[in-house]
């Protein structure tokens, strides 16, 4: 009886069996540690993403634009006289008031389109987007105002 052959194909299933059972194992706990590598993953982007949103936060709050406290710092020199931004203010209201109207005109609902636009003098020189050019006129009429 020690030659039983079902003794032995007994013995051969189990064993195939149990490295069945153990692949099974093996790659469920593969599957858990790549899930997990994934969930770390995640996990540390959105730390590092929290960190970056905190820098700019920072960086925005100390870089803020406060105008009244600015009103007198210099923006222009013009022949030796400087234009601090108090003054300079009247022009950039002037200029953006009458823009405004303009761009009223131009498109009521989307007043916007009109200071994207591009205009063509033709000369090369005048020519560029209307936001562009309320700038020039600003400084164009400041320094005419001070010569």
């Amino acid at each position: 009886m020690a030659d039983d052959p079902n003794k032995e194909e007994k013995n051969d299933f189990v064993t195939i069996q149990e490295a069945v059972a153990k692949d099974r194992e093996e790659a469920e706990k593969k599957r858990k540690r790549q899930q997990g590598n994934g969930i770390r993953g995640v996990l540390i982007f959105l730390g590092f993403l929290a960190v970056l949103v905190c820098c700019y936060e920072i960086y925005a709050w100390k870089n803020e634009f406060v105008f009244t406290e600015r009103l007198s710092e210099p923006i222009l020199i013009i022949n030796d006289e400087t234009v601090d931004l108090q003054e300079i203010s009247y022009y950039i209201m002037k200029v953006e008031r009458q823009g405004g109207d303009y761009a009223d005109i131009y498109d009521s609902e989307h007043s916007n389109r009109y200071w994207n636009l591009y205009m063509n003098k033709g000369d090369g020189e005048n020519s560029g987007y209307v936001s562009g050019i309320a700038k020039d006129t600003i400084i164009t009429y400041c320094i005419r105002d001070h010569i």
